[in-house]
């Protein structure tokens, strides 16, 4: 590959790492006031994989130690979370998801949909078409990397 394509290939990357592009298609002022999108996403794999270590969750969302720490006591705060003792560690702590958190990330869901929707409103369908098979192309690529 040459120098240019590596540059292009290096926009492209980066623009991925512009959250106001990701806040600008989720943008939900309802949702965005109550808790930062990365509580939900942590809530999300919360509900994916049921129980997980703090450092599960760290690695996967891939942020600092402290920044975790203080999305899991917001969460807990909240009720949304809620921490349990290893029972082959007590040195460990796993983190569940609640109840309430499931009813939350549900309704969060369904909100973002809808305002996925109408962003994308403005998309005509072979763009909308061409943005669905680039992410899908992205995604796969890059899982070849892992």
């Amino acid at each position: 590959m040459d120098d240019a394509k590596l540059i292009e290939l290096i926009d492209a990357i980066f623009l991925f790492h512009y959250p106001h592009l990701v806040k600008k298609l989720f943008d939900n002022p309802i949702i965005t006031t109550e808790i930062p999108f990365s509580h939900c996403q942590t809530l999300i794999l919360l509900r994916k994989f049921e129980i997980l270590s703090i450092s599960e969750i760290r690695n996967a969302m891939n942020i600092k130690k402290q920044n975790m720490t203080y999305i899991i006591n917001q969460l807990e705060k909240k009720g949304l979370i809620q921490r349990l003792p290893d029972i082959k560690d007590r040195r460990l702590v796993k983190i569940k998801i609640t109840n309430e958190g499931e009813e939350y990330i549900n309704r969060w869901q369904i909100e973002a949909i809808n305002n996925i929707k109408k962003n994308l409103s403005t998309l005509c369908k072979e763009d909308l078409e061409l943005l669905l098979q680039s992410i899908k192309t992205i995604k796969l690529v890059l899982l070849k990397l892992s």
